[in-house]
């Protein structure tokens, strides 16, 4: 790259085979999700994943992990850490779905 040349900035993160994003206002406005749901934004989904098989879809919030609300990717990795350290399987995760809640089980892997 050349100094006149910058990489696009983009705050999308890999993670468990999800592009993951933190909702903002943009997305917000483009995906109409409500000022009331915050967390994290699936951009896309990758497809064999665990996220595709256990249903996650590009659209959905992921709003809780374990208990603990979401409000970055740092700390989404920090809940799959803990499950790991403490021996667990699976993080339970809290999604949002056009307005609806549901639960979702990730392994820890």
């Amino acid at each position: 790259l050349t100094p006149d040349k910058k990489l696009p900035v983009t705050r999308e993160q890999m993670m468990h085979g999800m592009s993951l994003a933190p909702l903002n206002r943009e997305i917000r406005q483009t995906y109409r999700v409500p000022e009331k749901v915050s967390g994290l934004f699936v951009m896309d989904i990758e497809e064999g994943s665990d996220a595709a098989t256990r249903g996650l879809q590009p659209g959905d919030v992921l709003v809780e992990a374990n208990q603990e609300t979401l409000d970055s990717v740092a700390k989404l990795e920090s809940v799959f850490k803990a499950a790991k350290t403490d021996g667990r399987g699976y993080v339970l995760m809290r999604v949002v779905r056009r307005g609806d809640a549901r639960f979702v089980t990730l392994p820890v892997n």
